[in-house]
């Protein structure tokens, strides 16, 4: 249910890679990275 097209570039074995786990964060805020892209968002 979880799983998003997005994430086989990081997975190429998608969802059976092994030691691919799901966590729960709860922060306050994020940075991301996507090459040139980054920035932080504020939750």
């Amino acid at each position: 249910d979880h799983w998003t097209k997005d994430l086989d570039r990081y997975f190429p074995e998608g969802i059976d890679t092994p030691g691919v786990v799901m966590i729960r964060v709860d922060a306050k805020a994020i940075r991301y990275w996507d090459g040139s892209d980054e920035g932080e968002i504020t939750i």
